[in-house]
Order: C-alpha cells, then structure tokens, then sequence
C-alpha cells in the first residue's frame, strides 16, 4: 500500500513537471503571438533575472587602489522561489600609482534552483526550463584619481566600466549576455579628527542593452556610506543603486555591509547585502584576497 501511494504522488508529480514544461506551457505563459522570439519575452530588467545579471557598482570613494591583488570569493543570495550560490573572480592592477587602476570582476559559475512560479514570472523558455547553471559577464573598469588625497581633504575620482557580453543561459532569465557600460565621479574624505571615519559618495550614469524594440535602458547611478578604517581593518557600510526610466522593474536599491582586512599578502572579507526596490536577494560573500607588493 505504501509502495503504491508513493508511486502515484511519484507519477502525478512527473506529469506535472512534463506539462510545466511543454511548449504550450510557455506558449500560454508569454501569451506567445507564434512568430517573436523567446529572447524578446524575457525582460531585462533587475527584478525579473538572477542577482548578477545587472548589479550594482560599488561605492568607491573616489580613490584609486594602488596596490596589485587578485581576489577568489563565493556568495549565495536568496529570494523567495530562488536560491543562488556562484564563485567570483576579482583583479586590480595599478598602472599610475594615486593616479590610474583597471579591475576587473566575474562570475564563472553560478547554481541556481527557481520554483515553478518565478520561472512563470520571468517568462523562462521551457528547452530551458530544467537548467541549473549558468556563467556571468566580465565587468570591466577604468579608475582614474583626480585629486591626490595627501594634497586635499577630500578625494575626486571618476571610474568609466563596461560589461562584456560573456554571459550564458539567457532563456532561464539569469544573465542577458549583452553589453552596458556606466560612469561615475565618487567622492570621499575623512569626518573625524583621528581620520579613522571616512564618507563616501557616487553619482553617475549606467545603460544596458535590451532585447526587444527600445534599444537600450539609460539609469542614474547613485550611492553613499560610510567608512572605518583601524590597525589594517576596514568596515564599510553602503546605500547603493540606479533608477532606470523604463519603469519595468528598473530601479534597484542595495544595502551593503563589508568587514576585512587591508594589507599586503592574504586578506579576508565578509560582505552582507540586502537588496530593496526591485532587487529581492538577501545576499552574503566570503572571500580572500592576494595584495601584491609594489614599489
């Protein structure tokens, strides 16, 4: 007897995964017209794709890194109906001391599990609809210090990033493998007398590329926080974001709260985010980081 209503709720279970994921399924799901794409039913926006298709830039605070180092990290962000675990791959090279760096950021590889009904909400195309993995797009940027922080109380630095289209599993809704870029000026400077308490801020611009008619999305770009630094120690705590005017899920906000080390050799760093207003994920990253010596 009980052999028999475990393979019932087995075969009731099978079928209604095969129906989830017919073709008439997603044909019903996107109201399909029988000619457009499946590319142009999955909206590129931050509320309807995975936690690293369109993130957020960090806050920089308007100083250039001046140090090489290469950073090795794995995080996990959780939704209701989504749960994510990826690896990340950091690097920064310094080519003008206090002047200009490049870093770069990807994620290789990320798990993923999606319940049946985000993969409705986010149109996921039914070839696609058992994938469990996917891999990101290489963000790249440009850092460059206008002021010198030795010489002023405050700090001035402009970054200029683009993101190459290396991404995969774009019919699962998790990344868009399409290009965008942004700029920012970020700004920074001590608030107390021992120097220990810094401020941060940044204003820019950030488009994406879309899939459908319109062909891009332009967002404003902001950010502030807070920083402490204390005997190679560093918290920072961030309010971060950018509000597209497409009005489709497009204006992301994120709060982060990154604690670890700042000195040469291995460094470690523990980062919280927790994302409102279009961006669902409550996320958390360990990591360790490599400063190179330089002269």
């Amino acid at each position: 007897m009980y052999t028999r209503a475990l393979f019932f709720v087995f075969f009731i279970t099978s079928c209604l995964l095969s129906v989830a994921q017919s073709a008439e399924w997603w044909e019903r799901n996107v109201q399909w017209d029988g000619v457009t794409h499946w590319r142009h039913y999955i909206q590129f926006s931050p509320a309807y794709l995975g936690p690293n298709a369109l993130p957020v830039p960090s806050v920089t605070g308007g100083v250039v890194d001046t140090n090489h180092a290469v950073t090795i990290a794995a995080a996990g962000h959780f939704m209701p109906g989504d749960r994510t675990f990826n690896a990340v791959i950091k690097g920064n090279y310094c080519l003008v001391k206090n002047k200009v760096s490049f870093d770069v950021m990807w994620v290789p590889v990320e798990y993923y599990q999606m319940s049946h009904a985000v993969k409705e909400e986010r149109h996921v195309f039914y070839l696609s609809y058992n994938n469990r993995k996917a891999m990101g797009d290489i963000h790249m940027n440009v850092n460059v210090q206008l002021f010198d922080p030795s010489k002023y109380k405050s700090t001035l630095g402009v970054r200029f990033g683009y993101r190459y289209p290396t991404s995969s599993n774009v019919a699962s809704a998790r990344m868009t493998d399409a290009p965008g870029y942004f700029f920012d000026l970020s700004t920074g400077g001590p608030f107390s007398k021992n120097k220990r308490w810094k401020y941060m801020a940044m204003a820019g611009f950030l488009v994406w590329q879309l899939n459908n008619d319109m062909p891009q999305n332009d967002a404003l770009l902001f950010g502030a926080g807070v920083e402490y630094n204390h005997n190679k120690f560093q918290l920072q705590t961030t309010v971060a974001g950018y509000s597209g005017y497409i009005n489709d899920g497009d204006k992301p906000i994120v709060g982060r709260i990154k604690a670890g080390t700042v000195k040469p050799g291995l460094n470690w760093h523990l980062q919280i985010q927790q994302g409102f207003h279009d961006f669902r994920y409550s996320s958390i990253e360990v990591g360790t980081k490599y400063v190179f010596k330089t002269k």
